[in-house]
């Protein structure tokens, strides 16, 4: 992030603006009260990655092979629109994945599945895979509903059964976060 993305200013389209002391490279404050909405996403963003480790990582996730070894869990379980699937395709404009608190060496972290649709037009359903644990989804982000209703606290999240379908906006994400059952 460029200083000023978090509350929608933009530089025009130029990406090396240190050098320029003029509006490219100045930060029009007025644009955090104009797009506030923003703000407070990108704000609840940072709050999310403080309180769980599963989004600070220093290295990219491991790779197990799961088919010699048994012993280990992934860290990361990347999936299509179905669980099991995976889409690697040129054609493909869809994208999730499944982060596993558990398998955190310091602190064990709750489960997130993300799901990523970049298609310019149309939606996309995703199957949503089992929580591990003995625990369920709630879903915290959806970018196709209207602030704040596109970022809530767990608490007032809707809770989304395994094996359900979840549609996913053009050009949208959505998040679940893993909870205890109750």
């Amino acid at each position: 992030l460029v200083a000023g993305d978090e509350f929608g200013r933009s530089q025009d389209g130029n990406n090396n603006a240190w050098c320029q002391d003029n509006e490219i490279s100045w930060l029009n404050w007025s644009f955090s009260q104009k797009n506030r909405r923003l703000l407070r996403f990108f704000r609840k963003l940072i709050k999310l990655r403080k309180e769980h480790p599963i989004f600070r990582r220093d290295d990219f996730f491991s790779s197990i092979d799961l088919s010699v070894s048994h012993a280990s869990t992934p860290e990361i379980i990347w999936q299509g629109l179905q669980p099991g699937t995976e889409d690697w395709s040129d054609e493909c404009r869809t994208l999730a994945f499944f982060l596993n608190g558990s398998t955190l060496a310091e602190e064990k972290d709750d489960d997130f599945f993300v799901m990523l649709n970049g298609h310019p037009t149309d939606s996309a359903t995703f199957t949503i895979p089992p929580a591990s644990r003995n625990r369920t989804w709630v879903r915290i982000i959806d970018t196709g509903m209207t602030a704040p209703a596109d970022f809530v606290d767990l608490e007032q999240g809707d809770t989304v059964q395994c094996g359900s379908t979840v549609s996913v906006l053009n050009m949208g994400c959505v998040v679940l976060q893993s909870i205890p059952k109750r």
